[in-house]
């Protein structure tokens, strides 16, 4: 899973996860 997906276990779709990684 993308590194976004891991900050955010509990958070948005994937697809939001990475756009709110930096």
């Amino acid at each position: 899973m993308p590194i976004a997906a891991i900050r955010n276990e509990n958070s948005i779709p994937i697809e939001a996860k990475i756009v709110v990684a930096p």
